[in-house]
């Protein structure tokens, strides 16, 4: 733990306010759910994510796509990547988000980029450029708010992002989704 310098009191209701420079930096945003864990100094609390806690069903996700669209899938919360299979680097899975791709998330929309089309791929992270030359990133939608997406992705330019592709990640989000 590091400290910040930041102090807050407890009120009548035994809340305490999270200030607003520490929720930006985190992206903690309204009605985000916290998960409070203690030990024997205090208390920590961490932003909680229900597609990281299910019990491997991202990793199974991750490993059937790769198998049906011989693509890189990755899945991710709204903060970092959860799970990722077929051929991609790994270094990425629990690593940040890209901040575009995060905003998809919250806006609840799907990308689409082809080579042929002109159109370049997201970062996946900040700072790290992207070489997939065909590339979608589709929201999972859990209770009508935007909690994480699938990314699947290929290098080459033949293998295009495809209608199957598409109807296939999408059914997978709606799985995530249910389990949320």
């Amino acid at each position: 733990m590091r400290a910040t310098g930041i102090i807050r009191r407890v009120d009548v209701l035994g809340r305490v306010v999270v200030p607003k420079e520490i929720r930006k930096v985190l992206k903690i945003d309204e009605g985000d759910p916290l998960e409070i864990f203690t030990d024997k100094d205090g208390i920590i609390l961490k932003k909680y994510s229900p597609i990281t806690n299910m019990d491997g069903l991202a990793d199974d996700v991750c490993k059937a796509l790769a198998r049906q669209t011989a693509k890189c899938v990755y899945v991710t919360d709204k903060d970092s990547f959860v799970a990722a299979s077929g051929n991609c680097p790994k270094q990425a899975v629990f690593s940040g988000i890209s901040s575009e791709i995060y905003k998809l998330i919250v806006n609840k929309q799907t990308v689409i980029s082809s080579y042929d089309e002109g159109g370049a791929p997201l970062p996946l992270s900040d700072g790290e450029p992207c070489d997939f030359t065909n590339q979608l990133v589709m929201p999972v939608i859990a209770n009508d708010e935007g909690v994480g997406c699938i990314i699947i992705g290929d290098k080459s330019k033949e293998n295009k992002i495809s209608s199957n592709d598409i109807e296939l990640v999408s059914f997978a989000c709606e799985v995530l989704a249910s389990r949320y």
